[in-house]
């Protein structure tokens, strides 16, 4: 890991089967499986760390819950917060953590 370009948002992309795939499955299950993607293709810690607030995300959709209703909640529990849609778009870079 060079700290570089291993620790960037797309390594949530790899994750998503996994996750979808364990639909039925347990949420601890879910978030392993999707995690074990991860390392297969990068070795970032960060990126494996938001695996559990993207299961949580698509699990919720998967249930039934409306995508912006779920991805509001994910943020309230990540950020305390809500974000809020009157404030300017932020800039942010590619790098998970930023």
């Amino acid at each position: 890991n060079d700290a570089h370009n291993v620790d960037a948002i797309d390594g949530l992309i790899t994750p998503v089967p996994a996750i979808l795939a364990a639909a039925a499955a347990n949420d601890e299950d879910a978030v392993r499986q999707g995690q074990a993607i991860v390392s297969v293709t990068r070795n970032s810690k960060v990126v494996e760390d938001f695996v559990p607030a993207l299961a949580l995300l698509l699990r919720s959709v998967i249930a039934g819950r409306p995508a912006a209703e779920a991805a509001r909640e994910v943020a309230r529990q990540m950020y305390g917060a809500a974000p809020d849609p009157k404030a300017a778009d932020p800039v942010v870079a590619c790098y998970i953590d930023s």
